[in-house]
């Protein structure tokens, strides 16, 4: 089976804390996602309930949502999460950094 990886880098103005938020608040997916991603909630917030590594949420559509499990939980920096369920794709993680750089946020979004 191959492998691909897919690495999407944006600046914005947007700081890193803000950015963290919204990207590692499995239940808020679906508010900057849609319509690629119509669905999201928490399945669970892991064992700190805090949403950080072991949190697994659930996106996509309601009737069949993808669950992701969160394994990397830097707040402010990174966020990382792997796809649990077998399908079309599999073995997929990704991992998010933002950067603060000359006022700005660098975001580096990087799934395989």
């Amino acid at each position: 089976m191959h492998r691909y990886e897919c690495v999407i880098r944006r600046r914005t103005q947007a700081p890193p804390r803000t950015l963290f938020a919204i990207v590692s608040d499995g239940s808020r997916w679906s508010e900057w996602a849609s319509p690629l991603i119509p669905y999201s909630a928490w399945e669970s917030r892991g064992p700190a309930d805090d949403g950080g590594v072991g949190a697994i949420r659930a996106v996509g559509t309601r009737k069949k949502p993808t669950r992701e499990m969160t394994t990397i939980h830097e707040p402010d920096r990174r966020h990382g999460y792997t796809m649990l369920a077998d399908g079309p794709i599999r073995d997929y993680q990704a991992q998010v950094t933002f950067e603060a750089a000359d006022g700005a946020t660098q975001v580096t979004w990087r799934g395989c």
